[in-house]
């Protein structure tokens, strides 16, 4: 199929089986669809607000500050290991007294992400990583709430759910009338 008209940067063919039509390109409208499309693109979730009610969820509360702020220097490559501390196997956490599960004023990290002095503060001025005064609070809160940690979900063990009784309308209960 060839175009009626050369095409410009101003207009463009648009082919279809009944009719052919000039559409005009409008910079402002695809500009304006362009940053809907961004927007409606960007999750809603990357800013969630700290709970304030319930216990932490280590996944979703705890271990993205360690990850972000901790576990460069703490984390499992020795090549990049810091003071042989690992803040990503809780047992070898607590037996450094790194954490004290249940007692927040005795834990090492507690007493560093606080602390003002330059040389013993964490994480180090010089990564450009600080810890907000919400982040701290959290790490304590979860400390002082047990320190419950969880490993990679694809690790956990499988937990059956309980069936939904049957709907005494519908007469016999399948697992389809659970969904």
């Amino acid at each position: 199929m060839t175009p009626l008209r050369k095409s410009n940067l101003h207009h463009h063919w648009v082919y279809s089986n009944r009719n052919r039509r000039v559409v005009k390109n409008n910079f402002y409208t695809g500009y304006m669809l362009g940053w809907l499309g961004l927007l409606l693109a960007t999750p809603t979730f990357a800013q969630q607000p700290t709970p304030t009610e319930g216990p932490l969820n280590f996944v979703r509360d705890i271990q993205p500050i360690l990850a972000n702020h901790c576990w460069s220097c703490h984390g499992p490559d020795e090549k990049t290991r810091a003071a042989d501390l690992r803040l990503d196997l809780m047992q070898v956490a607590i037996d450094a007294k790194a954490i004290v599960p249940t007692k927040p004023e005795e834990s090492s990290v507690i007493a560093r992400i606080h602390s003002t002095n330059e040389e013993e503060v964490m994480p180090p001025p010089a990564t450009k990583k600080p810890l907000t005064d919400p982040q701290k609070k959290m790490l304590e809160r979860w400390i002082k709430e047990g320190a419950n940690f969880e490993g990679h979900w694809a690790f956990q063990p499988i937990q059956r759910t309980t069936r939904s009784p049957a709907n005494p309308q519908l007469g016999k209960s399948s697992i389809i009338d659970a969904i």
